[in-house]
């Protein structure tokens, strides 16, 4: 028999949709880095392309009130370096590839208000409402 009990439809069915105790999440992540040019001394410089990178995480509700998570992204941009020689500066090189760089994260997140996942928190929004109730009258 399965337990019904561990998918949030059956649980929103059964009057508890708060509860996100043992319960995972995936996402995609995008990362975009707009282009960016560095000067240096003596007319160096580095310029790096614009890029978008890509992300997975994927975290687990330990409890209502704790999850952790593990995430990872990537990305691979264009690069342009003009070296200038201390020795002769007027023999510049220019060198040009793939920067290529990734992240690998360990998240720990501790929630301290109570609510529906996504909606408004009593605690967290209860002086917004009040400003509003003010001003409408």
């Amino acid at each position: 028999m399965t337990d019904l009990r561990r998918s949030s439809a059956a649980r929103a069915q059964m009057g508890d949709p708060t509860s996100r105790a043992r319960l995972g999440d995936l996402s995609v992540q995008t990362r975009y880095v707009g282009e960016r040019t560095r000067d240096g001394a003596a007319g160096s410089s580095v310029s790096t392309a614009s890029d978008l990178g890509w992300g997975l995480g994927f975290g687990y509700n330990v409890t209502e009130r704790f999850d952790v998570g593990l995430f990872f992204s990537w990305r691979s941009a264009n690069y342009a370096a003009t070296v200038v020689p201390g020795i002769h500066p007027e023999d510049t090189q220019t060198y040009s590839n793939w920067l290529d760089t990734s992240t690998l994260a360990v998240s720990a997140e501790r929630r301290c208000c109570h609510g529906n996942p996504g909606s408004e928190s009593p605690h967290e929004w209860k002086w917004w409402r009040q400003r509003e109730q003010h001003e409408e009258t």
